[in-house]
C-alpha cells in the first residue's frame, strides 16, 4: 500500500498544481501596539513610537549644539526592595523588576541629570507605569520628566 500524500504530491507536481521554483510569499504584518503607536528605527535604534523617535532627533540636535551631553537611550533602573519583614540581619535586598526610561542626559545649563519618558497621552499612563515610575523615583532619588 502506498501513501496517498506522496501520490497526491506527485500528481499535483505532474499537473502543474505545485510549482517548486516559486517560494510561497511570506507576509510580514507589523505587530500593532495597543495604543496605536508604530515602531520606528532611527540610526539603528528602535523606538516604540514616532513621537519617541522625534524626541530623540530633537535631543541629538541639542547635544550637537552643546546644550546637553551624554545622551543615553533606554536607561534601565533596577527596582530593589528590602525584605525587612522576613529577613534577619543582614537585610535581604531583592530586585523586584526594573523601570526603563526613554532618555537620560545631562542638561549643561543647570548641570542636572534629566530622565525623560515620552508619553502619547493619558491612555499610556497605565497603573503599572505609574507604579514603576514612582518606585524608581523613590529607590534612586530621581525625578522622571514626562514629555
Amino acid at each position: 500500500m502506498h501513501d496517498t500524500r506522496d501520490s497526491w504530491a506527485a500528481y499535483a507536481k505532474r499537473e502543474g498544481l505545485i510549482r517548486e521554483d516559486r517560494p510561497l510569499p511570506v507576509l510580514e504584518v507589523p505587530a500593532r501596539n495597543k495604543y496605536g503607536a508604530v515602531r520606528v528605527r532611527v540610526d539603528g535604534i528602535s523606538f516604540a513610537s514616532k513621537k519617541e523617535a522625534a524626541r530623540f532627533l530633537e535631543l541629538r540636535l541639542l547635544q550637537k549644539a552643546g546644550a546637553i551631553a551624554e545622551l543615553v537611550t533606554q536607561p534601565v533602573f533596577p527596582l530593589h526592595i528590602h525584605e525587612l519583614w522576613r529577613s534577619q540581619a543582614p537585610i535581604v535586598v531583592t530586585q523586584a523588576g526594573h523601570y526603563r526610561a526613554d532618555f537620560m542626559y545631562i542638561d549643561l545649563k543647570t548641570g542636572e541629570i534629566v530622565i525623560e519618558d515620552v508619553k502619547g497621552g493619558n491612555a499610556t499612563r497605565t497603573t503599572d507605569y505609574k507604579l514603576r515610575k514612582r518606585i524608581a523615583e523613590l529607590v534612586h532619588g530621581i525625578h522622571i520628566r514626562e514629555v
